[in-house]
């Protein structure tokens, strides 16, 4: 027999383990949940990607720590198909492409 009364399925646990129910504490220990998960500073580096002593990217061009090149971003770009939805930023493939070279 079906009953009229609502089931609340919607708990979570905090970081101590204790059932969360309520729906604001829940939402809270989901945006901490994803600020720890997304705020992590990396602990790879370019020589743990690519191995020791490789210090070619995908694009052909050389990578020094912290900086991209001019020839790794037009190699990039080349590589980037046109047609595609835009991010976030709305900023689509073909803008990039014909943004010319000094705003590269």
């Amino acid at each position: 027999m079906r009953s009229d009364r609502k089931v609340n399925s919607a708990t979570l646990k905090d970081k101590e383990g204790q059932t969360l129910s309520d729906r604001k504490m829940i939402t809270r220990r989901w945006k901490e949940y994803f600020e720890e998960l997304l705020n992590t500073p990396s602990q790879v580096s370019i020589q743990q990607m690519h191995g020791p002593g490789d210090s070619q990217d995908t694009a052909g061009g050389v990578l020094e720590e912290g900086k991209i090149t001019k020839e790794h971003l037009e190699e990039v770009l080349k590589r980037l198909k046109n047609g595609k939805a835009s991010g976030d930023d709305k900023l689509t493939t073909k803008m990039f492409k014909n943004m010319g070279y000094h705003a590269r």
